[in-house]
């Protein structure tokens, strides 16, 4: 999986009401870089916006795009592998 650069519409989704909650006007986009020592990972965009379940908690969501078989491998059973380096992004998902 790869990251996917975030859009206004994605931004804009995160402002509006839905069944995920009453939206947040504060979302912003934001890109995050890797530490100087993991040269192997890419930054990534984000959107960045509060829960509107308790207002206060910062939420980050990073659009992804399946690559190569993952999807058939999903598809059979697989496992979705989060891997964080310090903090939760820069990180990794793979699928086994």
């Amino acid at each position: 999986m790869i990251p996917q650069p975030v859009t206004d519409e994605m931004v804009n989704s995160f402002t509006q009401p839905s069944e995920r909650g009453p939206g947040n006007p504060e979302a912003v986009r934001h890109t995050f870089a890797p530490p100087p020592d993991l040269a192997h990972c890419d930054p990534c965009e984000a959107v960045i916006h509060r829960d509107p379940v308790d207002g206060e908690t910062l939420v980050v969501r990073v659009p992804l795009k399946l690559e190569g078989d993952e999807f058939l491998k999903l598809m059979r059973g697989g496992t979705v592998w989060l891997s964080t380096y310090g903090s939760l992004v820069p990180f990794s998902l793979e699928v086994q």
